[in-house]
């Protein structure tokens, strides 16, 4: 089966260990999710060994995927997320040992968000993405509102493209986070813009 999955729920939830969503197995044009996204949370039955490629998800209701609660060794490669009210993609609450790859978040509305990773969420694998037009969080890297440094490192962030983030930011890390971001492309052409219109703009007359 291929086509358009209208999600009537905020989420669908991943329930159980050693599950795979593998789009990959569907004829053209592949699988989309529209108007929800996909939770892989600890505490509502996914536990370890999730992974999740070649799906697009649409104007989620909330965040286009959710790794959260503890969960662990979960892949997301090769999935597309666009226009999420939230996050586009959101890790956090313990989730550990979570590789994002060979993917694309894009276009985020409501406040522009594209990627958090938050509260004792570790050893995060984040490499040959290409993140687009989001005001902020490309990715957001935090500990918790303590800002107390967590013993691991929670994200390591490599050779991905953050692409026209405005006059927003791109990358983020804050609150006592460890990361390595190493080699990865930023330029936002949009905020190149704003500056130029704003340093040759002639001041108005007194």
């Amino acid at each position: 089966m291929a086509g358009e999955i209208n999600v009537r729920e905020r989420y669908i939830d991943v329930k159980g260990a050693f599950v795979t969503i593998d789009g990959f197995t569907a004829p053209s044009p592949g699988i989309t999710l529209k108007n929800g996204g996909l939770r892989i949370n600890g505490k509502r039955g996914a536990e370890h060994d999730v992974i999740i490629r070649g799906l697009r998800i649409r104007g989620a209701a909330v965040d286009g995927v959710q790794i959260s609660q503890g969960v662990y060794n979960v892949v997301v490669d090769h999935v597309s997320i666009q226009g999420s009210e939230d996050e586009n993609i959101d890790i956090g609450w313990g989730a550990h040992d979570v590789t994002v790859s060979w993917s694309i978040f894009s276009n985020s509305v409501g406040t522009g968000k594209n990627f958090l990773l938050t509260d004792n969420a570790s050893r995060i694998t984040f490499h040959h993405n290409l993140l687009v037009k989001a005001r902020q969080r490309n990715p957001k890297v935090k500990m918790n509102d303590e800002m107390m440094p967590g013993p691991d490192t929670q994200v390591d962030m490599r050779n991905n493209v953050i692409w026209d983030w405005g006059v927003g930011y791109g990358t983020l890390i804050t609150q006592g986070a460890k990361a390595n971001v190493v080699n990865n492309f930023y330029w936002s052409p949009s905020l190149e813009k704003a500056l130029d219109l704003k340093q040759t703009k002639k001041p108005g007359p007194m």
